[in-house]
């Protein structure tokens, strides 16, 4: 009886330890060392675009001017240490990561680094010492450190320990060295700070990997370079430690700090030694650059007017888009198939990232070529005919990559087009209207899609069916019955219709399941190829919540010999 009364109290104690809502797809990170860790690179507008909303910082400090409390999670826009800190291996790490894992997986970051200081800040136990010793000669950085209550260490487990709650800790980035240079004592005390972290998080010895960057190369000629022998050893003391290295990126003339290109590189060389310890093999380097970004138009944009409309990003989602561009994924091992994938965002937004970028890299790891179209929005402003606009940068899509293909090593005979919700409806158009050239097409290339993927998409623009928004936003408020009939794309379908994949959840309470049904009927009574997936639940934009909603999709292609 005493036993028993024994586990019920250790078992209330322990559901009191962990009555938080901890999500395992929430993966966090932290990040600590001194300058170059910090952010000590120019931030350009391209670091503060095209973030993914899966994307985290739990501040670990107030930045008033930035909106942002400690204790809070915010985007990961940078700054990302401090308020006033800029560009940080961890900016691009974090961006590496969700292109690679994933749709359900989030990356959160706990930040806490001070420029100038030597790993000691970080001791549990001996930071004291060192601030009021050597450190006190560099008033800078008691001002930095004071700004984390007077002990780093402190407030690194004290944020951590929150993030907790939400998430899973899954690894630590370490860049720090320079203040240490020669010291061969060095991985002893990051031994320390390592297991006294793990200790009051409550993890497993040893249970997660440290990954620690190498300092300014000496190819580079970087003043503590002779310091990458000391931090070669790490492994040495922690084995589940990996170095990072940083052979080839420059540096900014004080031999000491990392320019902003190669700031990005780094993060990236990060993200991808945590991929491959995660069994995700990344070639860092060409594969995971940005994309290359065609311009559909170089000679002019057809039916363009003048205007003052500006394009601008933010958290990936696109708006007044007045240049349509592909970009373009390459994978390792090329199958010889290519997808244009179409985001969507009712005709009014384009959700870039989430149904574009993510997309191509799950498509990439398929051997597929995977190409998103960044397409102009209807708008008067923009063009003379706003309904036709996003049709013609598909058409110009489909014949660019088809007369590209070789290029590419590309089958001209497997070139798909996949859409995602008014993306889906812009990308049955260009199924379902390839016989009528909206662009200069002299050449008589072919502008049938080979294949359509389909995905929640908006099809009919008839009363019953239609997506308010995206028709209005199309065709405008007062569409005429021709209009509308002509751009219901389940009412144009022919026996030449290429065939087709869709998707689609019964409870969207955005866009009807009945379009993806019916587009399924019409293209049945034609007798074109086409197969359907209807989950019973799910509602609008179940992609990013239900893991393996694709793997019906390649079972589909393998069928089709579209992938091995």
């Amino acid at each position: 009886m005493k036993n028993t009364f024994k586990l019920i109290i250790l078992s209330l104690i322990f559901l009191g330890q962990h009555a938080f809502a901890q999500d395992p797809n929430f993966h966090i990170y932290l990040c600590i060392g001194q300058s170059n860790m910090e952010g000590p690179a120019p931030v350009e507008a391209r670091d503060t675009t095209s973030i993914d909303p899966r994307f985290r910082l739990l501040s670990a400090v107030d930045c008033p001017e930035l909106g942002r409390k400690k204790g809070e999670w915010y985007p990961a826009k940078p700054p990302l240490c401090r308020c006033n800190t800029r560009l940080s291996p961890a900016d691009y790490f974090g961006r590496t990561m969700l292109e690679n894992l994933p749709a359900n997986i989030k990356i959160g970051l706990v930040h806490v680094a001070v420029a100038g200081s030597k790993i000691e800040i970080f001791d549990k136990v001996g930071y004291k010492a060192y601030l009021d010793s050597s450190a006190a000669e560099r008033p800078w950085m008691i001002s930095m450190s004071d700004q984390y209550g007077g002990n780093p260490y402190a407030r690194l487990v004290e944020m951590a320990l929150l993030a907790q709650k939400k998430g899973v800790i899954k690894g630590i980035l370490l860049h720090q060295g320079e203040s240490n240079t020669g010291d061969v004592l060095w991985p002893a005390k990051v031994k320390k700070i390592y297991n006294d972290l793990l200790a009051d998080l409550h993890l497993a010895p040893n249970s997660i990997p440290l990954l620690a960057g190498e300092l300014l190369n000496a190819d580079q000629g970087g003043k503590c370079a002779s310091m990458n022998s000391i931090i070669a050893t790490l492994p040495q003391s922690i084995p589940n430690a990996f170095v990072i290295p940083s052979q080839g990126l420059t540096g900014t003339p004080d031999k000491l700090h990392f320019t902003s290109e190669a700031i990005r590189e780094f993060g990236k060389r990060y993200a991808g030694k945590m991929l491959e310890l995660s069994g995700i093999k990344v070639k860092i380097g060409e594969n995971s650059k940005p994309g290359d970004i065609i311009n559909l138009f170089p000679g002019g944009v057809p039916g363009a007017r003048s205007s003052g409309v500006k394009e601008t990003s933010v958290n990936g989602v696109f708006r007044g888009v007045t240049t349509p561009t592909l970009e373009f994924f390459k994978p390792e091992n090329q199958n010889g198939t290519a997808v244009i994938i179409v985001p969507g965002g009712g005709y009014g937004v384009i959700v870039y990232q989430g149904e574009g970028i993510n997309i191509a890299r799950e498509l990439n790891q398929k051997g597929i070529s995977v190409f998103v179209l960044k397409y102009r929005l209807p708008d008067d402003q923009i063009m003379t005919d706003k309904k036709i606009g996003p049709l013609q940068d598909a058409q110009q899509a489909i014949k660019y990559v088809r007369d590209n293909a070789d290029k590419w090593g590309i089958d001209v005979h497997k070139i798909g087009i996949m859409g995602f919700s008014a993306g889906g409806h812009l990308a049955s158009s260009a199924a379902t209207h390839f016989k009528k050239s909206y662009i200069e097409n002299s050449s008589n290339t072919s502008l049938r899609p080979d294949f359509q993927i389909l995905v929640y998409p908006v099809i009919n623009l008839g009363d019953s069916l239609m997506h308010k928004g995206s028709r209005d936003n199309l065709l405008g408020k007062n569409a005429s019955k021709e209009d509308i009939l002509l751009f219901s794309n389940d009412l144009q379908i022919t026996p030449d219709s290429p065939p087709a994949y869709l998707t689609h959840a019964a409870d969207d309470k955005v866009v009807d399941v009945d379009n993806s049904i019916s587009y399924f009927e019409k293209l049945r009574r034609q007798k074109v190829d086409v197969e359907m997936h209807i989950y019973p639940k799910g509602d609008h934009g179940f992609i990013f919540k239900h893991k393996g909603w694709m793997e019906p999709l390649f079972d589909w292609m393998k069928r089709n010999n579209l992938v091995k």
